[in-house]
């Protein structure tokens, strides 16, 4: 469908003698929905990257893309609607490139053409919990779940929401979440790490002993496994460790009980013995609590400051209009 140009010196033009009809290519296309990428080769395989400068190359190429102009008609990328599958696949595209924000963009357009689906809130939770957003992302893998993903999915996105629950110190959660992933599949490297992680947060250091061990089982070339592994191994006769869990569970009881400034004692020390331990994780996460405690302080001393300040100010105002009402009370006797 191309003619040569003997000389050569002539820009590639439409060829009137050899007009290309539908019947005379093929196109193989792979389309980025959202940014309208397209790609578009001829039936043979000379249209290589090194080749494609070529003058009849170029001539080809122009006559193709003189009869897709004529046979369609014009829109751009945002004039165009997309299928919910399209979307689907475009958001998936922007997860596996860590572009997080076009994937809930390209899912929030799927939901709004099929909200019954899970796969738009799947990504969805994924996306948020790739930019942390934990409290949001629980929010979309819960949807996920709710919409009945098939028995992969459905495993995967439970271990995702104890992740979750995990990030948000909700370790008896995330716990449970890891337990009913386990029930689903035993064989589950994420959900024993899971248990792990969660047994340990929650002082049970023996459980969670033998669920890393369960999940080394499985992958036993697991980086952050391992480590964690050789931590629990480091302490694991230190009777600080059982210290610390208690400090740390006395704090959180006297916390919910409305008594924060036992509670800060005992996360305090809770914080020193897990500093001598060198478990980071720990010590960031009290870290955080005490800060929480120190705000709710902070506002209830200035909460009294601001009182003291007012009943300063009524007395004085009070003594004012007994001076003006009866100034005789304060004049001297003679």
């Amino acid at each position: 469908p191309y003619l040569s140009d003997p000389d050569k010196n002539q820009s590639p033009t439409k060829d009137p003698l050899n007009p290309i009809s539908g019947t005379d290519i093929i196109v193989a296309a792979r389309s980025n929905v959202v940014s309208g990428k397209v790609v578009v080769m001829g039936s043979s395989t000379f249209l290589e990257d090194h080749m494609i400068t070529k003058y009849d190359h170029l001539r080809l190429i122009s006559n193709i893309f003189d009869y897709l102009s004529e046979s369609e008609t014009d829109s751009t990328p945002e004039e165009m609607e997309y299928t919910y599958s399209e979307l689907v696949l475009a958001a998936e595209e922007y997860l596996k490139d860590n572009n997080y924000d076009d994937a809930i963009k390209a899912s929030d357009k799927a939901i709004t053409l099929d909200s019954s689906k899970y796969e738009p809130y799947f990504i969805k939770a994924k996306s948020l919990w790739g930019k942390r957003k934990y409290s949001d992302a629980l929010i979309e893998i819960n949807n996920t779940l709710d919409r009945d993903p098939g028995y992969d999915e459905r495993i995967e996105a439970l271990v995702l929401k104890g992740d979750i629950l995990f990030s948000l110190g909700k370790y008896e959660e995330s716990l449970s979440t890891y337990n009913i992933a386990k029930g689903i599949n035993d064989k589950l490297f994420g959900a024993w790490y899971g248990i792990a992680r969660s047994q340990y947060n929650l002082g049970n250091y023996q459980e969670s002993i033998e669920a890393i061990n369960t999940a080394l089982d499985i992958s036993p070339t697991d980086t952050d496994a391992n480590a964690f592994k050789s931590m629990l191994v480091s302490i694991g006769d230190d009777v600080r460790v059982d210290e610390a869990a208690r400090y740390y569970k006395a704090a959180e009881e006297s916390y919910l009980a409305g008594d924060y400034k036992t509670s800060r004692e005992n996360y305090v020390k809770s914080k020193n013995l897990y500093t001598e331990l060198g478990d980071q994780e720990k010590v960031s996460l009290i870290d955080s609590k005490i800060r929480s405690i120190d705000s709710i302080s902070m506002s209830k001393n200035s909460i009294v400051l601001i009182l003291g300040i007012l009943a300063i100010l009524g007395l004085g105002l009070v003594g004012v209009l007994i001076y003006l009402l009866k100034p005789e009370i304060f004049r001297k006797k003679e």
